[in-house]
């Protein structure tokens, strides 16, 4: 039986939120040895759950981001199990991963739901995502390279390519491009626990699915602040940077949670 005996810790094993982790240790610049991988034909009963569970938990989340279920859906497992094509052990592991994720409701006897969002619990969750992300752009506004900077420019330039088109591709497109900005501004604070952090936060945004409620001047109010906070950024002003920043996710919260605010939008859900 082999068996690993180094002490160190490769960076190169550190990966992003959602990656596979390296957890064989090596010397720090040496290359690691491939460790063999059993067949399908060799992985025992306890393997073929695991691996099933994972990818349930993957399809499912992923179906969850998109909206597949209305928040408070139930969630059956003979379904799940023939979907994924697994045994219903898999998808309970599955769901009580969701469950810890924030994304999904387990209840004893009763089964899992997709979880309801109140008002209240989006005014706390952008709060959250305030602090966070106003950390991240002070961040990088001191550590951003020029390569960094180009990759948020290109990313705000191609949000203001939208204006305020409300048909059913631009909002598409508006979601995928604002979602890509924010995570270019957390990408450059070069903080290997924040983009953890604000994983399950930001996931909020794709169950909740209230951002119907933005109207055409706050769309505009949005990419303003949006502008705001790159400006900060590119001029490596970090204050100014957390306190756009701030402005920008604490203004969304009160569109969401004030109906008034926000009226006459329509599929914009990703604004924020």
């Amino acid at each position: 039986m082999r068996r690993c005996t180094h002490s160190r810790q490769s960076s190169a094993d550190i990966g992003p939120p959602g990656s596979r982790l390296c957890t064989f240790l090596t010397p720090l610049g040496s290359t690691p040895t491939p460790l063999r991988t059993a067949g399908p034909d060799e992985r025992t009963g306890a393997d073929a759950v695991t691996t099933g569970a994972e990818r349930a938990y993957e399809e499912l989340r992923a179906a969850i981001l998109r909206g597949e279920f209305e928040p408070g859906a139930k969630l059956n497992e003979t379904t799940l199990a023939n979907r994924f094509e697994v045994s219903r052990t898999p998808v309970r592991e599955a769901l009580r991963k969701l469950g810890r994720d924030g994304l999904v409701e387990v209840e004893t006897n009763r089964g899992a739901r997709i979880i309801r969002w109140t008002d209240d619990d989006l005014r706390e969750v952008f709060a959250l995502r305030a602090v966070l992300e106003g950390h991240a752009a002070a961040l990088a506004a001191e550590l951003r390279t020029d390569a960094e900077m180009a990759v948020i420019e290109r990313a705000l330039s191609e949000l203001d390519e939208l204006g305020n088109r409300h048909d059913p591709e631009a909002a598409e497109l508006r979601s995928i491009r604002n979602a890509a900005l924010h995570s270019a501004i957390v990408t450059a604070a070069h903080s290997p626990r924040l983009p953890r952090l604000l994983d399950q936060l930001i996931s909020v945004n794709a169950i909740a699915r209230n951002f119907d409620r933005y109207s055409v001047a706050s769309i505009e109010r949005s990419q303003n602040q949006h502008h705001d906070i790159v400006r900060a950024i590119r001029r490596r002003n970090p204050d100014l940077a957390r306190a756009a920043i701030r402005t920008h996710l604490l203004t969304a919260a009160e569109i969401l949670t004030d109906p008034a605010d926000g009226a006459g939008a329509r599929d914009d859900r990703d604004v924020p």
